[in-house]
C-alpha cells in the first residue's frame, strides 16, 4: 500500500511537486488540474518555468514534444517497466538483458529488484519518448527520472544491472543511455564484473 501525506489540495499539490521535482529537473510549476486522477501533465512555457495542464490537448503545439508527466510509482513488474498509481504502464528504454544463453540464474530478477529499490512508492517524472501516446491513459515508452534528476534507465545502465539495448535508431536520450552503458564497462559494475563477460545484448548496438 502506498501512503501519501493527509494534505489540503492546494497544500498536497505543492508537496507533490516539490517531492517529485526536486532538484534542477523541473524549476517551478505553477497550480494546475490534471490529466487524470494520479498523474499531473507539465510542459516549459519558453522561459525556464514549467506549467500544469488539465490536458494534453490544452498544451500549445510548440510544447507537445516537452511534456513531462509526475505520478508514483505503486509497482515494478519487470527489470524495464513499472506500473503508476494510476495504472499506467512505463517501459523504460534502453535496457536488456545478457543472452539467454550466457544469462546467469537471478539476473532478471536482480535487476527488477534494484529498479523497484529505486522507483516503487517514489513520485516520479516520466519522459515519453513520443508524447502522442500519453491521451487516453496508453502505456508509454521513455523515461523515469527520480527527484534530485537521476535517471533510472542510465542507474541500471551503470551499475551492470541490464545491458544496453537500443530498440530504435535515434532515441532521444541514445548518447547518455551509451555513455551510462560504457562507465559500467570501465568499471567493471554488475554483469561487467563476471570473469570472461562480454556484452551480448537482445537487440543491436550502434
Amino acid at each position: 500500500m502506498i501512503h501519501q501525506p493527509r494534505f489540503p489540495q492546494r497544500s498536497r499539490t505543492a508537496w507533490v511537486l516539490a517531492m517529485a521535482l526536486a532538484g534542477p529537473l523541473l524549476p517551478s510549476c505553477p497550480a494546475g488540474g490534471t490529466d487524470r486522477p494520479g498523474e499531473i501533465l507539465v510542459y516549459p512555457d519558453g522561459r525556464g518555468n514549467w506549467r500544469r495542464a488539465s490536458s494534453f490537448w490544452e498544451i500549445p503545439m510548440e510544447w507537445r514534444d516537452q511534456v513531462k508527466l509526475v505520478a508514483q510509482v505503486a509497482r515494478v513488474p519487470a527489470y524495464d517497466k513499472v506500473v503508476l498509481a494510476s495504472g499506467r504502464r512505463v517501459h523504460l528504454l534502453g535496457l536488456g538483458l545478457p543472452d539467454p544463453l550466457v544469462l546467469p540464474a537471478g539476473f532478471a530478477e536482480r535487476a527488477r529488484e534494484r529498479l523497484e529499490e529505486l522507483t516503487r512508492g517514489r513520485w516520479v517524472h516520466v519522459e515519453p519518448e513520443d508524447s502522442s501516446n500519453l491521451p487516453g491513459g496508453g502505456s508509454l515508452d521513455g523515461y523515469v527520472w527520480l527527484p534530485g534528476g537521476v535517471c533510472a534507465n542510465e542507474a541500471l545502465l551503470r551499475e551492470g544491472k541490464a545491458l544496453l539495448y537500443l530498440e530504435k535508431p535515434g532515441l532521444r536520450r541514445r548518447d547518455p543511455l551509451l555513455g551510462a552503458a560504457r562507465k559500467a564497462q570501465e568499471a567493471r559494475a554488475g554483469w561487467f564484473g563476471r570473469r570472461g563477460c562480454a556484452q551480448r545484448p537482445t537487440g543491436p548496438l550502434p
